[in-house]
C-alpha cells in the first residue's frame, strides 16, 4: 500500500475489535478466518477464550465441520450501546440451519477480503451517497446516486445499507440479501 493512501477505519481497529466487528456484521465468524486477519492460531484461541469468559461470544459446531463463533445477546447489546449507528440493525441471526450458518460464514469471508483490500464497509464510516437520508423530508422523488460525495477510497455498500436507507424505494424479496454495491 502506498504511504500516502488513506487506510480504512476497519483496517485501523485492533485485532480483538476486528473479530468482534466482523462477527457482529456477518452473524458468525469461522475459525479459519483468523489467519486472514494476521492473527496467529494461539492468539486467536486467547481472543476466543477471553470473549467466552466475558460472555460476549459462544462457540458453534456442526456435524458438517462448520466451526465458528457468534455473539451472545450480551455481546450484541454491548455493541449496540457503544456504536448505535454501526450496529443498530444487528438482527437475531442465531438460527442454526446449516445453509444459514454457511451463508453467514461466507459473509465473514467477504468482510475479511474487503478488510484486506482496505475497502471501507462499516455503515457509520462510509459516505452517504444517495440523495436523501432515511426518514428525512426530501424534494427528490427517487434516490439519486451521488458519486461526487465519494472520497478516493473504495467503498462497499451491502444489502442492509440499501434496505435501511432506501426502504421507501426497495422491497425485500424472499429474504434475499444479494444486493451489493462496490464503488471504486
Amino acid at each position: 500500500m502506498p504511504s500516502n493512501a488513506i487506510q480504512s477505519y476497519a483496517g485501523r481497529l485492533n485485532k480483538k475489535d476486528k473479530v468482534m466487528t466482523l462477527t457482529a456484521l456477518s452473524g458468525e465468524f469461522p475459525y479459519s478466518e483468523f489467519e486472514r486477519l494476521n492473527i496467529s492460531s494461539s492468539y486467536g484461541k486467547l481472543i476466543r477464550h477471553n470473549f467466552y469468559n466475558d460472555g460476549l461470544m459462544k462457540r458453534t459446531y456442526s456435524k458438517n465441520g462448520l466451526k465458528g463463533i457468534r455473539l451472545t445477546n450480551r455481546g450484541k447489546e454491548r455493541l449496540k450501546q457503544k456504536f448505535p449507528e454501526r450496529f443498530g440493525h444487528i438482527a437475531d441471526k442465531n438460527r442454526t440451519e446449516t445453509s444459514r450458518r454457511y451463508r453467514r460464514q461466507l459473509f465473514a469471508k467477504t468482510y475479511c477480503s474487503l478488510l484486506n483490500a482496505d475497502i471501507e464497509f462499516l455503515p457509520d464510516k462510509k459516505p452517504f451517497i444517495f440523495a436523501r437520508r432515511h426518514k428525512q423530508s426530501y424534494e427528490v422523488v427517487y434516490p439519486l446516486l451521488k458519486i461526487s460525495r465519494l472520497s478516493d477510497m473504495p467503498v462497499f455498500y451491502d444489502s442492509m445499507d440499501i434496505k435501511y436507507e432506501l426502504e421507501d424505494f426497495v422491497q425485500q424479496i424472499g429474504n434475499s440479501t444479494n444486493s451489493k454495491i462496490l464503488c471504486i
